[in-house]
């Protein structure tokens, strides 16, 4: 647990990130493993990095991918990462 935040990134949603003591519930079980998995990390350039608001930021790698199973990976991932931002301000309340 606790991946590191992207470099220059120092907070996130108003709380400072400290690596070592990860915003994810221990009682989660492991719930950042699946994002640090092989898989996933093959199809990390075609992510679009999320800024604040809830913004993308274009990626020409992904709007040039002609493959329908990465644009679908990346769908999803893109989906669960704001399911997962909202459950987090949620508990925040």
């Amino acid at each position: 647990m606790g991946r590191p935040p992207c470099p220059g990134v120092t907070s996130e949603d108003g709380r400072k990130i400290n690596p070592h003591t990860p915003l994810e519930r221990l009682s989660d079980g492991c719930p950042g493993g699946w994002y640090r998995s092989r898989f996933v990390w093959s199809l990390d350039r075609y992510f679009r990095l999320r800024v604040e608001g809830g913004q993308r930021v274009p990626n020409p790698l992904l709007d040039r991918c002609g493959d329908e199973f990465v644009i679908a990976c990346e769908r999803i991932y893109l989906q669960e990462q704001e399911r997962a931002v909202a459950y987090r301000l949620e508990q925040m309340k």
